[in-house]
């Protein structure tokens, strides 16, 4: 029987002879470096390429198999932890001004829950799994945005004249006395600038409001009691919807303003 010489899984040494018995010799070959010792056959010096493929094929497979099995885990690990920090529910997210957003003094935000935007970025956040601090940043995105192109309140107030806070009042305890709560919500956002004020005045002059004149500012509504308002508002000029008076409306309201403040 032949010897190998060759020592070990892959060859590389020089080929050598060993005597297979009295008055014969037997050539052994040595397997060339990086090829397999169990792909080699040394008694001809052929290497076996049909079945090294193949096993190189399935080790091949195995090493995808287990780094496709490893990314689905720790995709299944970042997965769980980024949607453990979401609410349950697209209407979880909280609605309230985010940290770093400044309002103009004097200035509240209300956030209208029937915006569109708003519905579109609540579904969104929540589709990609996103917590609070998500949400937040997109409504910081949305409000600093919107605030840079709102105009500056008290120079549009400046630009009535002298009673321009109190023809904003006016427009104001009108719009309270006479239109529905979401008409009401819906001019507020109409109403912060002067062309705005002036467009609702004659709005109310044309459903019957007298035009606003200094006067309407120091008026006897001032030395009203809160008995005296009291009896105003059970005057059918006040409750009575085929008697109302917008003008006697607005005193009494301003008049409780005056008293309590708006």
């Amino acid at each position: 029987m032949a010897e190998d010489v060759g020592g070990g899984e892959e060859g590389g040494g020089e080929a050598a002879e060993s005597t297979g018995g009295p008055g014969s010799k037997v050539e052994t070959h040595v397997a060339p470096a990086g090829v397999p010792a169990k792909f080699f056959d040394v008694t001809n010096g052929n290497i076996d390429h049909e079945n090294w493929g193949k096993s190189t094929k399935e080790l091949e497979g195995k090493l995808r198999t287990s780094k496709a099995d490893m990314k689905s885990a720790l995709t299944e690990e970042i997965n769980t932890e980024r949607l453990s920090k979401r609410p349950e529910t697209v209407d979880g997210y909280k609605l309230e001004v985010p940290k770093g957003v400044e309002l103009p003094e004097g200035q509240e935000w209300t956030f209208n829950e029937k915006d569109p935007m708003l519905g579109f970025w609540r579904e969104f956040v929540h589709e990609n799994g996103g917590d609070q601090e998500m949400f937040d940043k997109g409504l910081s995105a949305y409000m600093n945005s919107a605030l840079s192109q709102a105009p500056d309140y008290q120079s549009e107030v400046d630009s009535l004249g002298e009673n321009g806070l109190d023809r904003c009042n006016a427009v104001n305890m009108w719009a309270k006395a006479n239109l529905t709560e979401d008409t009401y919500s819906a001019l507020e956002a109409f109403a912060v600038s002067a062309k705005g004020i002036e467009a609702l005045e004659e709005i109310m002059i044309k459903s019957g409001e007298p035009a606003f004149s200094p006067s309407d500012a120091t008026g006897q509504i001032d030395s009203d009691t809160l008995l005296e308002l009291q009896a105003k508002q059970a005057d059918p000029r006040y409750w009575d919807v085929n008697k109302r008076d917008p003008r006697f409306v607005r005193e009494v309201d301003q008049g409780f303003e005056r008293l309590y403040g708006s």
